[in-house]
């Protein structure tokens, strides 16, 4: 481009280009490098002592168990974020954090060997709410359902992963 100077940005610890531009003016700065309008850098090649190394292309293998990773995670974020339920009537939010989890279903079991009487007691939208026992069965099913749900949504987002063909279709594969 004429009247204008191409520059990588480069991460000064690891050489990584961060960026590449195109600016109106010369940038003395360790870290902006200049380039020729031929040289052909791009995100992520490294600059070692004047020479580009082109960056690599993981391999779909490693490419597809990150981002299988990165959905496991996300299930679990989704998971533990908490659920609504509309069993006091109208739409709550509960809590879902692994101790939510063990909590819920200790009472559950509490109620089903007969060891509690209502009203339940339990934090329902940050404040504690009575539940009858319906209440609270409807609650705890809907917390499943909750959580198999965003099972059943990673298991077949974990399923596209591994049938894709190419890193682009692995890259597409969004939570």
């Amino acid at each position: 481009m004429d009247g204008y100077y191409k520059y990588a940005q480069i991460d000064l610890a690891t050489g990584v280009c961060v960026g590449v531009s195109y600016l109106l003016g010369e940038v003395i700065a360790d870290h902006m490098i200049p380039l020729t309008e031929d040289q052909n850098v791009n995100p992520r090649d490294i600059y070692d002592d004047g020479i580009w190394t082109p960056a690599q292309t993981p391999e779909p293998a490693d490419l597809k168990q990150r981002k299988i990773n990165e959905l496991n995670s996300a299930c679990n974020a989704a998971i533990l974020a908490g659920f609504r339920s509309d069993a006091l009537g109208s739409s709550n939010s509960y809590e879902f954090g692994t101790d939510d989890q063990i909590n819920l279903g200790g009472m559950l079991n509490a109620i089903t060997a007969g060891l509690v009487t209502e009203p339940i007691i339990w934090k329902a939208s940050g404040s504690p709410h009575p539940h009858t026992f319906n209440q609270f069965k409807q609650v705890f099913g809907d917390g499943l359902t909750h959580k198999n749900n965003n099972i059943a949504k990673y298991w077949t987002l974990k399923e596209q992963v591994t049938v894709a063909e190419t890193n682009e279709d692995v890259n597409a594969i969004q939570w």
